[in-house]
Formats: structure tokens, C-alpha cells, sequence
């Protein structure tokens, strides 16, 4: 499977019942989420995933429409099952709900106001020239 900025092409084909997701992903490389979600800070070591990562899982199943942080593993078509889902969002793969739910709540309100703060500044329109 090979992977660029603008484009996933995949030499075998894999459905997903999230194809969404995927486009949600593809807009949100071209406005820079992933690598500005990549630089919140939040104090938690990396064991197999780095928290940033959760945070977008987090995202990830918000943007699915999960009513429940559970809902991530388990449900009808559980999100941490979906390979095409993490492959698309650059995730190793997806971590099960109570992973998320750590990280979670080590992500301080302080860390999210800057992170928006920032955001907003540089996405605004005279920031970026137009």
C-alpha cells in the first residue's frame, strides 16, 4: 500500500463501512489536522501508540458518529476493526476504547485553548495570503 499526501492507493481492495472517514481524512491533510494534532501536548508516555494518536482516534470516532467512547471496539462495525480507517488517518492501527479514554483526560483544557488558539490564528484568511 502506498501513501501520499493527495492520494491512498491500495494494490488489493478492502472495503469499510466508514468510507467517510476517508474523505474526512483527505481534507484534512490538505488543511495540516494531522500534523497540527501531532504537536498537542499532553503528558503521557508512549508505549505502543503516541498519545497524539489517540486524540485522533478520538477524532476519528467522533467524526463516525459514535455516541459512546465504546463504540470505537465494539457495536456493529467497530472502528478499531476497520484497517483502511487506520491506514487512512497514518494510525498503526486503532487502540481499544479505554486506551482513548486515558489519554483523554490527560489532555488539559490549557493544552486545547492553545491548540485552538493557534489553529484559528493560522487558518484564518490573512494568515494564509488569501
Amino acid at each position: 500500500m502506498t501513501q501520499s499526501n493527495s492520494t491512498l492507493t491500495s494494490h488489493e481492495t478492502n472495503l469499510t463501512q466508514h468510507a467517510m472517514l476517508i474523505v474526512w481524512v483527505h481534507f484534512g491533510r490538505t488543511i495540516g489536522l494531522l500534523e497540527r494534532l501531532a504537536k498537542i501536548p499532553i503528558a503521557q508516555k508512549k508505549v505502543l501508540r503516541a498519545p497524539q494518536e489517540k486524540v485522533i482516534e478520538f477524532l476519528v470516532g467522533l467524526l463516525s458518529g459514535m455516541e459512546y467512547l465504546t463504540n470505537l471496539s465494539e457495536g456493529p462495525a467497530p472502528l478499531t476493526r476497520d484497517t483502511e480507517v487506520a491506514v487512512a488517518w497514518k494510525l498503526q492501527s486503532m487502540t481499544d476504547a479505554s486506551g482513548v479514554s486515558r489519554t483523554r483526560r490527560r489532555v488539559t483544557t490549557r493544552a486545547c485553548k492553545g491548540w485552538l488558539r493557534h489553529w484559528m490564528q493560522s487558518s484564518s484568511p490573512s494568515s494564509t495570503g488569501q
